[in-house]
């Protein structure tokens, strides 16, 4: 079985019959709702998700006169929940590019969105280079948003933005040359 590591999973489709007693254990650190129950929910541990995997076994004594009990085991395979850090937030000079210093966790699958005009060298990249456009440049600020995808069987979508702000460059213009006699002063 597969679960996702903020899940819990269910023994749904173990089955014991004829049996004195039933224990459940595990090789990890997670716990059972009733060790005693057929078909208990197993709560799993942090070394657990870290491992990614844990052993789940029923054991079965058998009721007198049989003697022979019944020992059977699952692996639970634990994914983990994906994670995306789009960076620190930044400011930049009209002109320049930003350089992406993103990070995805437990996924392959990710790309960057600006909610302006400009582009990526390559929205694909955790450190993508972002190129503003005219329109992010007249609003001073862009909000660029790294979206991670699951692994499955995990179903929620990983997001994180970061704002760009960027400061107009100086304007200067001394005006036209002009010429003025040695006594006459110019405005």
């Amino acid at each position: 079985a597969m679960i996702c590591d903020n899940e819990n999973h269910t023994l749904s489709t173990a089955n014991a019959a004829n049996f004195e007693t039933l224990n459940w254990s595990t090789t990890g650190d997670g716990t059972f709702s009733n060790v005693n129950a057929v078909q208990p929910t197993y709560y799993p541990g942090v070394t657990d998700i870290e491992t990614g995997e844990v052993d789940l076994t029923m054991l079965t004594t058998a009721v007198s006169p049989c003697v022979n009990g019944v020992l059977d085991s699952k692996t639970l395979t634990i994914i983990r929940t994906v994670e995306a850090d789009a960076g620190a937030n930044a400011e930049i000079c009209e002109g320049d590019t930003w350089q992406l210093d993103g990070e995805v966790l437990y996924t392959q699958n990710y790309s960057w969105s600006t909610s302006g005009d400009g582009n990526f060298n390559d929205p694909g990249l955790s450190n993508a280079v972002y190129t503003p456009g005219p329109q992010d440049i007249a609003n001073g600020t862009v909000d660029l948003t790294l979206t991670a995808q699951p692994n499955t069987p995990c179903t929620a979508i990983a997001e994180d933005a970061m704002q760009l702000d960027i400061q107009l460059g100086v304007i200067a213009d001394a005006g036209q040359d002009a010429e003025i006699c040695a006594n006459d002063a110019y405005q």
